[in-house]
């Protein structure tokens, strides 16, 4: 029998979309900047669900470094899931009574007074955005994932999705007592692999050191995951919203780009360089701290398929 967990989730980061990117094809669905603490909760309650549209669910796997989150870590779990709705319009978060997270493992119900930390309107792509949920025990289970939403007008939106990704990676031995002799056992992704039926997340990437001046910002890292393909910077400026995107640190090709001076997977020693220049002018000196992000795709080639990604520790720039 599946255990619920009624998570009380006090959640300041919010997933969002960039500001417009010069280059559309470098950028996707980031987050925003975890000193903006707003509200932005709509409270406008005028409107009908029954006739508002809702598409398929997509979701983003992340394994967190603990510095990056604005809080304590409960039970110290690093793994987080988000999920993206596409809706027909925007819907406000007062019309979202209970929201309910089914996974092949676990429960979620979320009540009223969680609902506002960790739902967002995404209004310019028009997406409910289910922000970071954090995993029990530390570790995804995969397979079929079921989320239903109750509004305040009695409507239920239900909706299924798969997360996957990187089983080919892990053991998929069955079960093999007397009552579950069919019956395949769970697999998770988990921050390191562990034995059975368990997927390594993608490495923790590392900041190594940063130096400034007046003019440039050079940070050195390392990545040392072979299955990662590709990797971004974000900035923390206070007072925006959104953090800054460095933009991928190679195109599909593979050729290092946007500041970057070579990218490797093998834990080698890597540089980027950000110079000041006529459209990060009004930010670049404001700039407090940096985190590394790799993911599972290159976002050249699939700007919009990321899933699973991992977020260095904070590296303060003084």
């Amino acid at each position: 029998m599946k255990k619920i967990l009624v998570l009380v989730l006090c959640v300041y980061i919010l997933f969002g979309c960039k500001s417009t990117p010069k280059n559309e094809a470098q950028v996707e669905v980031g987050v925003t900047n975890t000193s903006d603490t707003t509200n932005v909760a709509s409270t406008d309650t005028d409107i009908a669900i029954s006739n508002i549209t809702f598409g398929d669910i997509s979701w983003i796997a992340e394994q967190i470094s603990p510095s990056f989150w604005p809080s304590e870590l409960k039970n110290d779990s690093t793994l987080f899931v988000t999920f993206h709705m596409p809706v027909s319009q925007d819907i406000p978060l007062s019309t979202v009574k209970t929201i309910f997270i089914s996974s092949p493992k676990d429960m979620w119900l979320l009540e009223k007074q969680d609902i506002n930390h960790i739902l967002e309107m995404d209004s310019k792509d028009k997406k409910l955005v289910l922000k970071r949920l954090q995993c029990a025990n530390g570790k995804i289970p995969l397979g079929e994932w079921t989320i239903e939403v109750t509004f305040t007008d009695d409507t239920v939106v239900s909706k299924n999705v798969t997360i996957n990704g990187m089983q080919n990676e892990s053991s998929t031995e069955t079960n093999t007592s007397s009552q579950n002799n069919d019956k395949k056992e769970i697999q998770y992704l988990t921050p390191v692999a562990s034995g059975k039926n368990t997927v390594a997340c993608l490495t923790i990437p590392v900041i190594k050191s940063v130096t400034r001046d007046a003019e440039t910002l050079e940070i050195h890292f390392s990545v040392n995951d072979k299955r990662i393909k590709n990797g971004y910077f974000w900035f923390d400026v206070p007072g925006e919203k959104y953090y800054r995107d460095s933009g991928s640190m190679i195109d599909a090709s593979g050729t290092p780009v946007n500041g970057c001076r070579n990218f490797s997977t093998d834990g080698k020693d890597c540089t980027y360089i950000l110079r000041k220049d006529a459209e990060n002018s009004s930010w670049f000196s404001k700039i407090v701290a940096a985190y590394f992000v790799v993911a599972d795709v290159n976002r050249v080639q699939s700007p919009w398929e990321e899933r699973i990604r991992s977020v260095s520790e904070k590296a303060e720039i003084k």
